[in-house]
């Protein structure tokens, strides 16, 4: 009888011992992935490296504009969010001064506490032709719910490029990057 009143109740008030929510299979939506050549509105400092954080937004716009902040002007990216202000994992490849510049996300994985982002970066060979002007490789990774608590990020990036003869792999996947973040409720 306690167990069916509990059930009964589980929806409408939190009792002791519930379970934390788990986390989700897959940490990220796919669809909403969004991978662009040219973020910072005419940002032309290439001496930048390249990077990978924790912005907040749920427009691509407000993200741009955050992105735009941490490496033009310095600001330091988040190192704690929560859901509702929107969690966003972002690859910034750099800058470069003409088109042909990418990055591509393979996967994203949940292991444990530890988010793996799997990118390609693809870069122009002999015979291809690229567009005049700078350029910035962006990659906007959307998070879905994650259980309160301290994650690890880690950017693992495979170096492509691609000429006339095609597409081969110029580098092996290595670990570029990593940092550590919270999730508040």
């Amino acid at each position: 009888m306690v167990n069916m009143i509990r059930k009964a109740l589980a929806g409408f008030i939190l009792l002791p011992g519930k379970e934390r929510t788990p986390a989700p299979e897959v940490p990220y939506l796919p669809e909403a992935v969004i991978c662009r050549a040219s973020a910072l509105r005419g940002y032309s400092d290439k001496d930048r490296k390249a990077r990978f954080m924790l912005l907040n937004g749920h427009e691509e716009a407000d993200i741009l504009r955050r992105l735009r902040a941490v490496v033009v002007e310095d600001e330091s990216p988040l190192r704690c969010g929560r859901y509702e202000e929107g969690l966003n994992l972002v690859v910034f490849r750099g800058v470069y001064g003409s088109g042909g510049y990418s990055v591509e996300v393979r996967a994203v994985r949940l292991e444990g506490r530890t988010l793996v982002v799997e990118c390609d970066y693809e870069d122009p060979g002999d015979g291809i032709r690229t567009t005049a002007g700078f350029t910035q490789p962006t990659a906007i990774i959307p998070l879905k719910r994650l259980p309160e608590g301290k994650y690890e990020a880690r950017l693992s990036v495979r170096q492509l490029c691609r000429s006339a003869r095609g597409l081969r792999q110029e580098a092996p996947a290595r670990e570029v990057a990593r940092f550590t973040f919270k999730v508040r409720a």
